[in-house]
């Protein structure tokens, strides 16, 4: 029986769940109803949403909270936000969890929010690396076009711009949701991201980037571009691209780059590799020192233009 000064203590199943668990689960470990009540009340353990719970000083991820969902609603099928974190997605911290139902008047609580939406067979997966019976999440490009739709511009915004710099959805992806689904909640500001990302910028520092480029006269770029490597393999799309002088921009945003730095690096090799020079800017790199960021592009670009 575990110690009840152990205040690290979770039951073993937890550690093939993310470190998420039920009171039900430490019980079944060797917890009695006492042990649990007094860990809980005194921060030893937290609860997350549901009836899942995490050590106090667990870093709790969408992720996480996806398995107390499931926990709380076995069999269910995670939506939006939390779904695209399992595939991936640099989601920001959440608050609450959505799973699908049909039942209408469905509310849970707890932080687990059921949304009575149009789903497909074809657009469910299962997740079998996790120790639960069942655990179901939308399929890659629905989780991804959901998780646009109902979180917050800003946060859509960045969402777009990491999805579109590793081409893993495209803007005829968000126009088929519109098609398909035309009176989707979350349609209204799919509708606002096509617009803002109609000249290829698909984050607000990218769009500032494009105006900077306009405003200085530098000619001579694409924006969105797919880049290959020498086998023609895709590694990525540039957020802009100079294809005569082969040097590519990249637009550094609050999230699209956040904890992805040896990814970036990964693909920056494949760049060079292939012949590329890459230059990457920060959003204060474009509002706040505009002059220094112009001058650094038209150095490189004459430089190269000479080569």
């Amino acid at each position: 029986m575990p110690s009840l000064i152990d205040r690290t203590w979770i039951p073993p199943v937890a550690r093939r769940q993310l470190g998420v668990f039920t009171s039900a689960q430490a019980r079944d470990a060797g917890m009695s109803r006492r042990q649990v009540d007094y860990r809980i009340a005194t921060g030893s353990w937290k609860r997350i949403v549901g009836r899942g719970l995490v050590l106090s000083d667990e870093d709790v991820t969408p992720r996480c909270l996806g398995v107390a969902a499931w926990l709380t609603r076995p069999g269910s099928i995670l939506l939006g936000p939390a779904a695209a974190a399992f595939h991936g997605a640099p989601i920001p911290a959440l608050s609450t969890v959505d799973v699908w139902t049909d039942r209408p008047g469905d509310d849970h609580g707890g932080g687990i929010r059921p949304r009575r939406v149009r789903l497909e067979r074809s657009e469910v997966a299962a997740v079998p690396s996790l120790a639960l019976p069942s655990a179901f999440v939308a399929a890659r490009e629905r989780a991804f076009v959901d998780a646009l739709a109902w979180l917050p511009l800003v946060a859509a915004r960045d969402l777009l711009a990491w999805l579109a710099s590793r081409d893993l959805l495209s803007r005829d992806e968000l126009r088929n949701r519109l098609t398909a689904q035309p009176r989707a909640r979350g349609n209204a500001q799919v509708r606002k991201l096509l617009d803002l990302t109609e000249r290829g910028a698909h984050s607000h520092a990218e769009s500032c980037a494009h105006d900077l480029l306009d405003t200085a006269k530098i000619t001579g770029w694409e924006a969105d571009a797919p880049v290959r490597d020498v086998h023609g393999r895709l590694i990525g799309r540039a957020d802009v691209l100079f294809a005569a002088q082969r040097v590519i921009v990249e637009i550094d945003g609050r999230r699209a780059h956040e904890d992805r730095f040896q990814q970036d690096r990964t693909r920056d090799n494949r760049l060079a590799a292939a012949g590329y020079l890459v230059l990457r800017f920060t959003y204060d790199d474009i509002v706040q020192r505009p002059d220094e960021t112009v001058r650094s592009i038209r150095a490189v670009l004459a430089e190269r233009s000479m080569v």
